[in-house]
């Protein structure tokens, strides 16, 4: 038997392999076979944390240094006192996220983090120290010196919280206070220019004509001609000095600067009264309302250029807006009574606008204003045939002018006098 050996037909086993695998792949398509493939990872990506937002009131301070640059002074104040609000929580938000950080070993992002809250707490003394300006200017001392000791709790480094803390103290009536904070704001940067403007003014209500007034005002002027207080307070020194031309011409620039503030406005209304010029001082005063309706003094001072002008209606109108702006000023409402007593005859009326004036300003006005107020309250008593409430009120008024002696006192005690002696033997 023949044993040959067969030779392999290549062509045929590549032919049937090629079968295979198009069958294959038929089948694979048919059946549906996932197409996609999935990878597992072989460790797990980390979510990324994001670092939560925190808002650190810079946006709010620079709407309400926005505010104040208007001459909106109230809507400026609420900014600031949200602002300080805000930064509080900030101040705690970024202390616990740096804390959280420093627990994980990131030690310098927790640093970032504190750092951002000491900067947020540095705005905080800023919106104390603008919020005390707007409150002293409001003639709300006492809060303002509040807020500003505040700021320099803070940042006892800021020459400004020591300047507005000298305005503070000196609307106060405390100008040795006043004058020792602006020497503190010139100790700490002796080119700010209001730290010698806000001395300078405290040196000229302490004693107007010390020649440190001129000196330590012409300083500011130097240092910063375009500083507006600067220029308000050297025209507060020449009017202290009987320089009414001088004065305006400095209030004039102080409102140049800063046109919106209607403080510089009611300066400039009273140095051009008091040189004569009724017409540019109700101009003046005008302008102070309409830059800044919420300003009773404005009103007030206003009023006061009508009744002068014997006016009343005019007079009237402005005293009650001032009342109307703001409820609590006394003095506008001692205003009002003059103008129901010596010119409208209208008793009940001037003895209720004096009234109110002495009950909201008895223990903040002047007192030689309490002791006019409550001469001309017992003038209305009598008036209405009421002795026996005008007699106390008489007393009262040279009781206070005897202890408290000064410019007009002999006058107010002499009236007082004449009132006691026209209800003697009434009832």
């Amino acid at each position: 038997m023949s044993y040959r050996k067969r030779r392999i037909n290549w062509v045929s086993v590549i032919s049937l392999l090629i079968a295979l695998i198009s069958v294959s792949v038929l089948i694979y398509d048919h059946y549906g076979v996932p197409k996609q493939i999935y990878q597992l990872p072989i460790f797990p990506r980390p979510t990324p944390t994001a670092t939560p937002v925190i808002d650190d009131g810079a946006a709010t301070l620079a709407k309400a240094d926005a505010l104040f640059d208007q001459g909106k002074l109230d809507e400026a104040a609420e900014q600031y006192r949200q602002t300080v609000t805000t930064i509080e929580k900030a101040y705690a938000d970024f202390t616990l996220l740096a804390d959280k950080l420093a627990a994980k070993g990131n030690t310098e992002e927790a640093t970032a983090r504190q750092n951002d809250a000491q900067k947020a707490l540095l705005r905080a003394a800023t919106a104390y120290t603008r919020w005390c300006k707007i409150l002293a200017l409001r003639q709300k001392a006492a809060e303002a010196i509040t807020y500003c000791n505040r700021a320099i709790e803070i940042n006892s480094r800021s020459p400004e919280a020591y300047a507005f803390l000298a305005l503070a103290y000196d609307r106060n009536n405390e100008f040795d206070k006043a004058i020792a904070a602006a020497q503190r704001a010139i100790d700490l940067d002796a080119n700010y220019a209001e730290g010698y403007a806000f001395q300078a003014e405290a040196y000229a209500d302490k004693s107007p004509f010390d020649k440190r007034n001129l000196e330590t005002a012409t300083k500011a002027i130097q240092i910063n001609d375009k500083s507006a207080f600067a220029q308000r307070n050297l025209g507060w020194v020449y009017e202290s000095e009987g320089k009414y031309a001088q004065a305006a011409q400095a209030y004039a620039r102080a409102v140049e600067l800063m046109p919106n503030l209607s403080y510089f406005y009611m300066d400039l209304c009273r140095a051009q009264k008091a040189r004569g010029l009724s017409d540019e001082a109700i101009t003046a005063c005008q302008k102070a309302t309409e830059v800044d309706p919420q300003n009773a003094e404005a009103y007030d001072r206003l009023g006061q250029l009508y009744f002068d002008r014997l006016d009343n209606q005019k007079a009237l109108e402005q005293f009650q807006k001032a009342v109307d702006s703001d409820p609590s000023y006394a003095l506008a409402y001692g205003h009002l009574g003059w103008v129901y007593y010596f010119r409208l005859n209208s008793w009940e009326k001037a003895t209720e606008a004096f009234q109110k004036a002495l009950e909201l300003g008895e223990s903040k006005l002047s007192a030689g204003t309490v002791a006019e107020f409550y001469t001309e309250l017992g003038w209305s008593y009598y008036r209405l045939a009421r002795c026996t409430d005008a007699r106390p009120l008489f007393d009262k008024a040279i009781g206070l002018m005897t202890r408290n002696p000064g410019p007009g006192s002999g006058n107010i005690i002499q009236q007082a006098q004449d009132g006691l002696s026209a209800c003697q033997g009434k009832k």
